[in-house]
């Protein structure tokens, strides 16, 4: 057997043995047990304190506002969508934040793009507003309004 093609088979084999090796080193011990992720992670992620409330936790306080909303077309669109995270809202944060650019939040939604369902109501943002916030003409609570 040629010299060059010895040397090339002694190549690929040692590049394979380093590969077992590196994965062998690189790969947590735990992965792949319960499926292709690493099974350590379900404990770490269950013990994280959850960031996003849901509305019920809004309903509390702000109960005129949530009965509104849970009868309006936006009550599959949760609080925090708009207000941001409320973890720690009222104990520690006294108040969310209210978008001061509602353009920019309801055409994340709204905004007339192909794909979109048709029964997803969309606009055409420059022919719409002429500039105004969207605030202005509607209730993002109550968007029947």
């Amino acid at each position: 057997m040629p010299k060059h093609i010895l040397r090339l088979i002694v190549l690929i084999f040692g590049l394979l043995v380093v590969a077992v090796i590196g994965k062998e080193l690189l790969t947590d011990k735990s992965f792949y047990r319960f499926g292709h992720y690493r099974a350590d992670s379900v404990p770490e992620i269950a013990a994280q304190i959850p960031v996003l409330q849901t509305a019920a936790s809004c309903q509390e306080c702000h109960a005129e506002r949530f009965e509104k909303w849970s009868v309006a077309k936006h009550k599959t669109v949760t609080c925090e969508n708009c207000h941001g995270a409320a973890l720690g809202h009222p104990q520690k944060i006294a108040k969310l934040p209210i978008p001061t650019d509602a353009v920019k939040l309801c055409t994340r939604c709204h905004e007339a793009l192909t794909g979109r369902p048709d029964t997803q109501p969309q606009v055409e943002v420059p022919k719409h507003n002429k500039g105004r916030q969207c605030v202005a003409c509607h209730n993002p609570h109550v968007p029947e309004e």
